[in-house]
């Protein structure tokens, strides 16, 4: 929300193309009463010669020094990748005009000794990121995401990562939520992550 207007942005899919043709942009609306929307120009297309050239998916988005951080997944194919999963961001000042301020992903599952990381296979997961301040560390944020085990490249986990000296370019790993594994939850599938704080508890909502 700002200056009293709630924007909206969400993946687009179109089922009458191609599953490579889809997914290439974001969609964004904005509304001053959460019922009536009204549709803007799509934000973020995937870049043809950018890492994040095939598809963009999830995009979570938070204020922070003095600038909007959309967070985001974006699937690269190219030499040495194959419909590959990593996360990215992109600023913004105003929510409508965003840009890539870097050139490269910030995170991928090399980063994570735990994680299931190989870029020419297609199922690997590293997607669906949801950034936070950390509570216990004032000036840093966590991000948990969805990856896959490498002791179990089928299911899926939510991954927790934490920045560097409140860098949010600068990304270190913390450990996969064991209590998300198929083991526990009895879903093969664990993705989108959120999280919020309700009764001086944090509550973890996810798709399975």
């Amino acid at each position: 929300k700002k200056d009293g207007v709630y924007h909206l942005f969400y993946i687009r899919h179109n089922d009458f193309l191609p599953p490579f043709a889809t997914e290439s942009d974001f969609g964004h609306a904005i509304s001053t009463d959460l019922y009536h929307w009204q549709q803007l120009t799509p934000v973020l297309p995937v870049q043809p010669f950018g890492w994040d050239n095939l598809h963009v998916w999830a995009p979570h988005i938070i204020e922070a020094q003095g600038l909007y951080w959309m967070f985001y997944t974006g699937t690269t194919e190219a030499p040495g990748f194959s419909d590959s999963q990593r996360i990215g961001v992109a600023i913004s000042s105003d929510l409508t005009t965003w840009s890539r301020p870097y050139s490269q992903p910030l995170w991928d599952n090399s980063l994570a000794p735990w994680a299931w990381w190989r870029p020419l296979l297609p199922a690997m997961s590293c997607r669906d990121p949801f950034v936070m301040p950390d509570p216990q560390a004032p000036g840093e944020y966590l991000m948990y995401y969805t990856a896959s085990l490498a002791s179990d490249s089928v299911a899926t986990v939510v991954g927790v990562a934490r920045t560097v000296n409140g860098d949010l370019s600068n990304w270190a790993d913390l450990k996969p939520l064991m209590i998300t594994h198929r083991s526990f939850s009895f879903n093969a599938l664990t993705e989108s992550p959120h999280l919020f704080e309700h009764g001086g508890r944090w509550l973890m909502f996810i798709t399975a």
